[in-house]
């Protein structure tokens, strides 16, 4: 199961969700007075919103069910419609201002100054209680990731990542921390646009991009790699829907990164676990407890996850059973929720 496919209902209703109960009646009440005051203003209101919000949500087609971080996704895209129905938050106020003022026979300007007031004490008291739910100003997890990836990365080696999740964080680094400025980044789909392609031929001379725009049939990674031979290729996760490299190269696993390796040069299994050992130690991996499942945090815990879990099935292949058991078990200390790695467990005791 993947982030496509879903219906579409979970997602417009997550989005009716997203105003909030005191927002979306203050919205309604709005709508209903704009409609009688200003009726030009309620049909562009409602025709913005439906591009906005309902549409925008419908055509995404993510799969909320089989994809928990799609959600994290397309909440991004929320505030857009949330900014279109703000004004007619302003008309529900006003709408109560009036009502007041006819219920109670006060000024139009006291009603409005109750009503404002009483507005202020629910988004103070909205704030009160969520605000430690929802600060993140201590999460360093997408930091210590991107710190980790770099460490492992060799000098001079060319990075190739996918996925926002993962590739965000080495951008934030690099870009504006110049964090490893000796390591060339490389994200995958933005080599999709020929200007990016331009862009990193003037950032990084060094680097042959032997196409203008990347595609996974043709201009693949293959081609990249190969005309890129004399340097290290790591990757970050995985390549995504492109396979080109699985006719001439094996993923080598070097801590938390895959070196793309001619299948002509072979690793002896003990090279590779002292060095997996080593880079591994390294690394800084994120409690479970405090991930985030329904965000991308649960893609990288998974990043430092797959590593062991790799080895332990090298290990097994191999015919080192206790050294299997270790290295799966030191998956199932980063996640404990890595089923693989408890199936692979389930069968050295058979």
């Amino acid at each position: 199961a993947g982030y496509t496919g879903g219906p579409a209902w979970p997602r417009l209703a997550t989005l009716a969700v997203s105003f909030g109960a005191i927002a979306g009646l203050l919205i309604i009440i709005g709508a209903l007075e704009a409609f009688r005051r200003a009726r030009w203003f309620f049909w562009f209101s409602l025709i913005a919103f439906i591009f906005a919000g309902p549409f925008f949500v419908w055509i995404t087609n993510l799969n909320l069910a089989t994809a928990p971080s799609a959600l994290f996704v397309l909440q991004r895209f929320f505030l857009l419609s949330q900014i279109v129905l703000a004004s007619l938050v302003a008309f529900g106020v006003v709408a109560l201002a009036r009502f007041v003022t006819s219920s109670i026979a006060v000024t139009d300007l006291t009603a409005l100054r109750i009503v404002g007031a009483t507005c202020l004490a629910a988004i103070v008291i909205s704030v009160a209680t969520n605000y430690r739910r929802i600060d993140q100003s201590r999460n360093s997890i997408a930091r210590q990731f991107g710190e980790d990836v770099f460490n492992n990365a060799p000098p001079n080696s060319i990075l190739l990542a996918t996925g926002d999740g993962l590739a965000f964080p080495l951008m934030y680094l690099q870009k504006v921390e110049h964090f490893g400025h000796d390591t060339t980044l490389v994200v995958i789909p933005l080599l999709l646009g020929e200007w990016h392609v331009r862009q990193l031929r003037q950032e990084h001379p060094e680097l042959v991009i032997p196409f203008d725009h990347y595609d996974p049939q043709k201009n693949n990674l293959k081609t990249f790699v190969a005309a890129n031979e004399s340097r290290t290729v790591v990757i970050a996760g995985t390549a995504g829907d492109d396979h080109s490299l699985e006719a001439d190269y094996w993923p080598y696993q070097q801590g938390l990164l895959i070196v793309a390796q001619p299948k002509t040069r072979d690793v002896p299994l003990d090279v590779v676990l002292a060095q997996n050992e080593q880079l591994l130690d390294r690394c800084h991996p994120p409690s479970a407890s405090a991930i985030r499942t329904n965000t991308f945090e649960a893609d990288i815990l998974n990043i430092y996850a797959y590593p062991p879990f790799n080895i332990g099935g090298i290990c097994e292949r191999a015919g080192l059973k206790t050294e299997a058991r270790t290295w799966y078990q030191r998956t199932l200390r980063i996640n404990p929720k890595f089923s693989k790695a408890r199936e692979a467990l389930a069968r050295l005791e058979h």
